[in-house]
């Protein structure tokens, strides 16, 4: 027989029971792994100190929760997407008002084909305007180095610039096809443990001063995909963390003895959210890349996977553009949670290889608090 907290946690929704003065009794696994909270939920606190953005809504919910009366909430703005709220009073036979069910669910759905079919709009038209552009560059580039043979060194400086420059731009161009070229490397079942771990070896120099923890879980089934796509999705993710982290909000600004320590986490799970692929319903590896920087701005969230988007002083802008790119092609995700002052959480999810099941594997990778 399922327990009641059995049958909570196996909810894709988010259910959180209250008191008469909406304190937190209960929560389920989705209000702690997919609902941003402020600190993490605990019993008894106030529901507004972990969801402060349901500020707005108290008066709502309470006066509805003290009547005994259903509420509906919708389009709450997230930096997730819009998420909607239902709350339903319990009342006991004698109509005494004991408290009251909230459940949360964000509109992510939609949004995320949404997402992917902006994305590969994107991929087909850079395709189309890159190979439009290279053939002409070829010509230039010849006609230029003919017009430098004939001329006499002295007056053959300005061509010399526009050769340079068309190589420049070939260059960029030769990135631009690369990125919009279709994935067709061979995969395998692999051990997702395996990978990440990788990815932090040849990162390690880039990890001084920052601490790094792995919580893995180790009874994660192998994923199916192509390994050297997968550590390059997870080498950018895990080396913008540590950037992000690295880098002072002001560039003068150096990093203080009293500044909190900088903390990369790295958690595997199974997702709470399922996929239905080749006629099966299943769910994702999921992997959560946190770090505790300064985060990203809210109007950023939506452009941050286009290409050539960037915030940083230094770099292609092309390595989330790329990493989701990748995800996609493996019939995968990639998101991201954030709110400015609060770090960053992007999470990855690949497909679990088709003959494997949850629940049902040997120890594996290895689930550690490990610093560095």
């Amino acid at each position: 027989m399922f327990s009641h907290a059995d049958v909570l946690n196996s909810l894709s929704v988010a259910v959180l029971l209250l008191d008469r003065d909406m304190n937190v009794l209960a929560a389920n696994r989705a209000a702690e792994e997919d609902l941003p909270h402020a600190g993490g939920i605990h019993t008894g606190h106030p529901l507004l100190v972990a969801f402060p953005w349901l500020a707005p809504y108290r008066n709502t919910l309470l006066s509805s929760s003290g009547a005994g009366r259903s509420c509906y909430l919708s389009n709450i703005p997230m930096p997730e997407g819009p998420a909607w709220a239902h709350l339903t009073p319990h009342v006991t036979a004698d109509g005494a008002v004991e408290g009251s069910v909230l459940t949360v669910g964000i509109s992510r759905g939609a949004s995320d084909e949404r997402d992917d079919l902006a994305f590969e709009s994107v991929e087909g038209l850079i395709s189309q305007i890159a190979h439009e552009i290279r053939n002409p560059l070829g010509g230039i580039r010849g006609a230029s180095q003919l017009l430098a043979e004939r001329l006499p060194p002295d007056q053959g400086e300005f061509l010399h610039v526009i050769i340079r420059e068309v190589d420049r731009l070939s260059a960029i161009l030769h990135e631009l096809l690369d990125f919009a070229a279709p994935a067709r490397a061979p995969r395998q079942t692999l051990n997702i443990h395996e990978v990440i771990d990788r990815a932090f070896m040849i990162l390690a120099p880039e990890m001084d001063g920052i601490t790094v923890r792995r919580l893995y879980d180790p009874s994660l089934p192998d994923v199916f995909g192509d390994g050297a796509k997968l550590l390059q999705v997870f080498i950018n993710l895990i080396r913008n963390a540590a950037e992000a982290m690295r880098e002072p909000d002001n560039a003068a600004e150096a990093v203080r003895e009293t500044d909190p320590p900088r903390v990369l986490e790295v958690q595997t799970r199974p997702s709470s959210r399922y996929m239905q692929r080749n006629g099966r319903i299943s769910k994702w590896a999921e992997v959560r890349v946190i770090d505790n920087g300064p985060g990203i701005a809210r109007e950023d969230l939506r452009r941050i996977f286009l290409p050539y988007y960037t915030r940083k002083k230094q770099g292609s802008g092309l390595g989330l553009a790329i990493s989701k790119k990748i995800l996609v092609s493996h019939e995968g995700m990639l998101r991201v949670e954030s709110r400015e002052g609060m770090g960053a959480t992007f999470i990855a999810c690949v497909p679990f290889a088709a003959n494997q099941s949850i629940g049902r594997q040997k120890p594996r990778g290895r689930k550690s608090n490990g610093s560095r």
